[in-house]
């Protein structure tokens, strides 16, 4: 193989040529080695996440459900209170 001048290229140009190609190659490798560490850390972090939604909608539900009665309570109270006083 010829290089731009027309001299052939020298056995340590060969070599040297090899030599980047492979950490060429090795940089590839390990950018794609980060890049599935990168996904690894995002789907791990997708999961915290859906776990955290999921249990604050569980806490949510919960209260809604203990307060739904009592607000029921205190409003039948309040009308009671209130046609009382009307009445009277």
């Amino acid at each position: 193989m010829k290089n731009p001048f027309g001299k052939k290229k020298r056995r340590g140009d060969k070599k040297a040529e090899r030599e980047h190609e492979e950490k060429e190659v090795a940089r590839k490798v390990e950018k794609s080695a980060a890049e599935i560490e990168a996904e690894k850390e995002a789907k791990k972090f997708a999961r915290e996440e859906k776990k955290f939604l999921k249990l604050h909608a569980e806490k949510r539900k919960k209260w809604e459900r203990l307060i739904a009665p009592v607000v029921l309570i205190l409003s039948l109270i309040a009308s009671y209170f209130i046609w009382i006083r009307s009445h009277s």
